[in-house]
C-alpha cells in the first residue's frame, strides 16, 4: 500500500527529471531518501546545516530559497497579513 501511494506521488516524475541534471540529482534523492516533499526547502535543508564552502549549485539554491522568501513576505505584507 505504501508503495503504491509513493508510485503515484511527485516523486518518481521529480527523480526521473531530475536525472538530466546531475549537480541537482543526488540533493532531490537525498531529499527523497530523507521522507521530505519535492521543495525547494528540501533541497536547501542540507546546505543551511553543512559546513565548507559553498558550491555555485548551492548558491543558486539559496538565493532562489531568499528570492522565494523575500516574494511570500511582500506578498503577506500587500495583503494585510500579520508578519513576524
Amino acid at each position: 500500500s505504501l508503495k503504491s501511494r509513493a508510485d503515484r506521488g511527485p516523486w518518481p516524475a521529480t527523480l526521473e527529471a531530475a536525472k538530466q541534471y546531475p549537480e541537482l540529482e543526488p540533493r532531490f534523492k537525498a531529499a527523497y531518501e530523507r521522507g521530505d516533499e519535492p521543495t525547494l526547502a528540501s533541497l536547501i535543508s542540507d546546505i543551511t546545516t553543512g559546513k565548507g564552502t559553498l558550491s555555485e549549485v548551492e548558491q543558486k539554491l539559496l538565493f532562489l530559497h531568499h528570492v522565494r522568501s523575500q516574494i511570500t513576505t511582500v506578498t503577506e505584507m500587500r495583503e494585510g497579513k500579520k508578519i513576524q
